[in-house]
């Protein structure tokens, strides 16, 4: 217990006092917070982990919230429940990727996204793929694991070892602000990158593609996201 506060205070004294402090990375802003453009910005309260929250917040689906919020959300609350994918029918392979993108096309409004799944790759030419086709970009999974975004700007990355292949299940969350994306991959952030040809256009039309026979989408979440990467 002492070594672990021990820990904690030895990292405290990295962290910048003030909000508009200068960073390099992540790591140099308080938790909670993200270093966008060489700043610690809040991000709205979007968190990776429970740990990017403050006090007893945890991280739901990348966003800071209280456990009875959570609990009144499952149980109905009062609350509308949020447009979009739900990992209740978000689990498919081949077959279910056009039925998923169906269904998200028909049901998803909004400018701005945030997307989590897990993707289980039993082989090397595995391959997934989201195309918003009215905003003129794709993100892919390419074969081999490389990542290919082609949009306002292009992007083809490698992933190596980051990228399990017949070990586990990759972790993915996407960031759409309705005109640039930024992915965590495995805990490994990536973007922001300009990619919608039509910034503020609604996202319209998902067609969705998995190849692999036994390749799996896992537990796809989508709901609608009003945040900055700028």
């Amino acid at each position: 217990m002492f070594a672990r506060l021990a820990l904690f205070a030895s990292l405290a004294l990295l962290v910048p006092a003030t909000a508009s402090a200068d960073c390099g990375s992540d790591s140099d802003c308080k938790n909670g917070r993200f270093c966008v453009g060489g700043l610690c910005r809040d991000w709205a309260g979007e968190c990776f982990k429970d740990v990017d929250c403050d006090g007893s917040l945890i991280c739901d689906t990348g966003r800071c919230s209280d456990g009875a919020s959570k609990a009144k959300a499952k149980t109905g609350g009062g609350q509308a429940k949020a447009t979009g994918f739900n990992s209740e029918r978000g689990t498919f392979g081949e077959e279910g990727a056009a039925g998923a993108g169906y269904t998200l096309t028909r049901e998803f409004k909004g400018t701005g996204f945030y997307m989590s799944y897990g993707f289980e790759q039993t082989s090397g030419k595995d391959e997934h793929q989201f195309d918003f086709k009215d905003l003129g970009f794709y993100i892919r999974m390419d074969r081999d694991a490389e990542l290919k975004i082609r949009g306002q700007e292009t992007l083809n990355r490698g992933l190596g070892g980051l990228w399990r292949i017949g070990d586990g299940v990759n972790q993915v969350q996407v960031w759409f602000d309705g005109n640039r994306l930024q992915l965590d991959i495995n805990g490994e952030r990536i973007g922001p990158v300009p990619v919608s040809r039509k910034p503020g256009r609604d996202v319209g039309t998902w067609a969705i593609r998995v190849n692999g026979k036994r390749a799996r989408i896992i537990d796809l979440v989508v709901k609608p996201w009003d945040g900055s990467l700028e």
